[in-house]
């Protein structure tokens, strides 16, 4: 918008409001449609002034015709409050300023001006028309490029993520493998006793088994899975995962608490894929925790009832820094013998339960995993569902 332009828009519109109120006035008629044309002339001007890629020939014609208007009806503002306009002739000069030859010219500039325009209006909307047509084909272009550009990223992604799972399941295999191969060769090479041969069998069974466990965490990955929903009592999920896991504890020599809830959460949840995941986290706790240590399990309410919480709190060694983002990738472990699978099937059924699950590092030490669930309003006890 010009500068100054609203002010002027207001005083037109007062003016006119004016000269509707005051019209035929012999005193005040002249004076406000002198002081109408006089705003027009200064604003044309002052925009000739302010914006010097508008002047043109054009508007230098529509300034000089509202500069006439206002001249002529000065003019026979001057003749009317003078009281001349009793005689003929001065009569005839203000008729003619307001009316005849005078308002005839100034309204003719102002026309030839408007007219003036009127080429390069075209001429602008015809460019205006071409380059809007040219940037929309540079747009249609630029988005055509960001999907490409996006689906080789996929793919490139899509890529790297099976070269890390491959690099990952070769590493994961070969060292047992290996170990198999040279203890194999071993055994044949020469005579052994029989407590060699045992050992070395043992050896080959044991690596085995973790070659197998791999495989088998693999399938169990890419298997698909037909939900059972119901209705459970949070605590009584997290109750029965914690009794199974509860011998493992006590021949670790680790306490193992569930800590009270104030109250029933229900959550709609598959029991058994959740107590599955439960079960991993729990011995995942249990495997970081040194002999005399603490593991507790909390389970409670959030966001005004609508959230579910579980968390499982260890006193092991925690989490490096470094380690977090690598928590959920594929073969990444910290344990002796993991198979860098079990947090990665958890976040998978916790997923496919409409829940998440992260970890944290605690500030006096160990870890905490917390699964969050989708949860229903409890009214009374609610059964198990087992």
């Amino acid at each position: 918008m010009v500068p100054g332009s609203q002010i002027t828009c207001l005083a037109i519109t007062l003016l006119t409001v004016m000269l509707a109120m005051y019209s035929g006035h012999p005193e005040i008629d002249p004076v406000l449609r002198t002081l109408y044309f006089v705003v027009l002339f200064s604003a044309f001007h002052a925009i000739r002034r302010r914006e010097p890629v508008l002047d043109s020939a054009a508007l230098r014609l529509v300034t000089l015709g509202f500069l006439v208007l206002a001249l002529g009806f000065t003019a026979s503002a001057a003749v009317r409050l003078s009281g001349r306009a009793s005689h003929a002739g001065w009569l005839e000069l203000g008729e003619s300023c307001e009316r005849g030859g005078v308002f005839l010219l100034g309204v003719s500039l102002i026309t030839y001006g408007i007219l003036l325009t009127m080429p390069a209006l075209a001429e602008s909307y015809r460019v205006l028309r071409r380059e809007f047509a040219a940037t929309q084909g540079e747009l249609r272009e630029v988005v055509r490029r960001h999907h490409h550009m996006e689906s080789r990223i996929l793919e490139v992604e899509r890529y790297r993520a099976l070269g890390e799972l491959a690099a990952g399941v070769a590493h994961d295999l070969r060292n047992p493998l290996t170990i198999v191969k040279t203890a194999a060769e071993a055994l044949s090479r020469k005579p052994r006793g029989a407590t060699e041969v045992a050992e070395h069998c043992a050896v080959i069974s044991r690596n085995i088994e973790r070659a197998e466990r791999t495989i088998a965490a693999l399938l169990d990955l890419g298997k698909p899975r037909s939900l059972s929903l119901r209705e459970h009592d949070l605590g009584r999920v997290a109750g029965e995962a914690v009794a199974l896991i509860r011998p493992e504890a006590r021949r670790r020599r680790i306490t193992l608490e569930q800590m009270p809830s104030p109250s029933p959460i229900a959550v709609q949840t598959d029991q058994r894929l959740l107590g599955q995941a439960l079960i991993n986290l729990l011995l995942n706790a249990l495997q970081a925790t040194p002999a005399g240590g603490h593991v507790t399990v909390r389970t409670r309410a959030a966001d005004r009832g609508r959230l579910a919480v579980i968390a499982i709190e260890d006193r092991g060694s925690g989490m490096a820094p470094e380690d977090r983002s690598k928590l959920f990738s594929p073969f990444f472990t910290t344990k002796e013998g993991g198979t860098g699978l079990g947090l990665l099937s958890c976040r998978r059924v916790l997923d496919e339960l409409g829940g998440s699950i992260e970890l944290f590092p605690r500030q006096r030490g160990g870890a905490r995993a917390v699964v969050v669930l989708p949860a229903r309003p409890v009214a009374a006890e609610v059964p198990c569902g087992c």
